[in-house]
């Protein structure tokens, strides 16, 4: 009860009566239990990606684990840190 077999006839999968949403990366992980795909995180907003460690004030986490750094930043040891010139 609570799971479907998938197309490929091999794998059960969980079921949600009332959907997960449009967005791919919310997906239903339970039985009517609604979550995000590996590497992103559930937030108001609903799945955002998730970096480890977080990206510092200059950076942007768009993809898992990747951060973008804004301008006058750059990426030192995972982390977007303020570029200073001496």
């Amino acid at each position: 009860a609570g799971f479907k077999l998938d197309e490929t006839r091999k794998f059960c999968r969980p079921i949600c009566s009332n959907g997960c949403g449009m967005n791919s990366r919310h997906n239903c992980t339970e039985p009517e239990v609604c979550g995000c795909a590996k590497g992103y995180l559930l937030t108001n907003d609903g799945c955002v990606a998730a970096c480890d460690p977080d990206c510092g004030d200059g950076g942007e986490c768009r993809e898992p684990n990747l951060c973008y750094c804004r301008p006058g930043y750059e990426l030192k040891d995972g982390v977007c840190q303020r570029d200073c010139y001496q």
